[in-house]
């Protein structure tokens, strides 16, 4: 090869991974891509009843859709059926009643698993002939045993087998992603995160959301633009790939000024072959004031394949990995879903 040709060849090497580095420890770090975003086009299903997303999945083609503010709190709807296949659940303390009900995401079909911090209880249901049957019940780990016996409050649960889930918790000083042992009421393992609050700071410019399927986590935090893909195993979690920045916003949060602070994650999922993160990238003052961007991610080499821009603000998604179809959520509009198709 000449000269000339070893320059170019060198040059263009150095493209193609100037944008990666690998630790000593094996983690790949990747800065975040610079591609162009696809826009998406919305459809729309109009829901037979209010769909406030403060917890929700996708399951084999039917939608968990919890909404502590109503009664039934649950509901369980077809999606290739459009039509409402049961709502159940009540507010309280008495049997299968939950004061505050909560919703892990479970992977199992016709599985449901609802819980309550304040009671430390988890039950898990079965659905038969569009209607709950009681499995089991579990307990969370106790964390604080001094005056009262307190389990840590999991903000949310995601099922990874019959008896080991991953809950995330969100202290004043800490923030948590733990692998629960739900059996025999004990802590597995729990995530060491690289990046930690200062010393006397608050975790909440940490705040993060985790997913995972098929043996990968993926963790999106909400004030930091950056995602870890981490492999887990029964044991315990092993960070891979690092996508994006270290930079928080601890400062600000410090001063009050949570309006001025940046919001780039709102929700992550985590499927067999990619992950799916939704991603803001705005002032907390001005959400909802642009469309929200989707980035698809390899989830085995943490290489960032497309940017979806879709055509509303969207806080949630689901995604449906077969079909090719992402549902979103819009909190201005609690009657409907709306429907993205993936470009081939």
């Amino acid at each position: 090869m000449s000269k000339p040709g070893i320059v170019v060849w060198l040059l263009l090497l150095a493209t193609l991974t100037g944008c990666v580095k690998k630790s000593g420890d094996g983690i790949v770090f990747r800065k975040k891509a610079d591609l162009s975003p696809v826009v998406c086009k919305a459809d729309s299903i109009a829901l037979p009843f209010l769909f406030y997303s403060e917890r929700w999945f996708l399951s084999h083609g039917d939608l968990y859709v919890l909404n502590s503010r109503a009664t039934p709190f649950l509901t369980i709807y077809s999606l290739p059926e459009q039509r409402v296949r049961t709502q159940w659940g009540n507010s309280g303390r008495g049997p299968h009643e939950f004061p505050i009900p909560s919703l892990g995401e479970m992977h199992e079909k016709n599985r449901v698993a609802v819980y309550s911090n304040s009671l430390n209880r988890m039950e898990m249901f079965e659905l038969r002939a569009d209607s709950l049957v009681y499995l089991s019940a579990f307990r969370f780990p106790i964390w604080m045993k001094r005056q009262r016996n307190l389990p840590k409050p999991y903000t949310r649960l995601v099922q990874y087998n019959d008896t080991l889930f991953v809950g995330t918790s969100f202290l004043p000083r800490q923030i948590a992603v733990e692998l629960l042992d739900m059996r025999n009421e004990q802590i597995v393992d729990a995530v060491d995160f690289p990046l930690r609050p200062a010393d006397g700071g608050y975790s909440a410019p940490f705040e993060c959301k985790a997913a995972l399927c098929a043996g990968r986590m993926a963790i999106a935090y909400r004030y930091i633009d950056r995602i870890e893909l981490y492999d887990l195993t029964p044991k315990g979690f092993c960070l891979t790939h690092v996508l994006g920045s270290d930079s928080a916003q601890e400062e600000l949060c410090a001063q009050d000024r949570d309006d001025e602070m940046y919001f780039y994650y709102s929700d992550v999922v985590c499927c067999e072959r990619y992950v799916y993160a939704l991603w803001q990238g705005v002032l907390t003052g001005n959400l909802g004031k642009r469309e929200s961007r989707i980035e698809i991610i390899d989830a085995e080499n943490g290489e960032t394949l497309r940017i979806l821009s879709s055509d509303h603000y969207l806080t949630d998604i689901v995604i449906d990995e077969k079909a090719g179809i992402i549902y979103g959520h819009d909190p201005l509009n609690e009657d409907c879903l709306y429907v993205f198709r993936i470009p081939a």
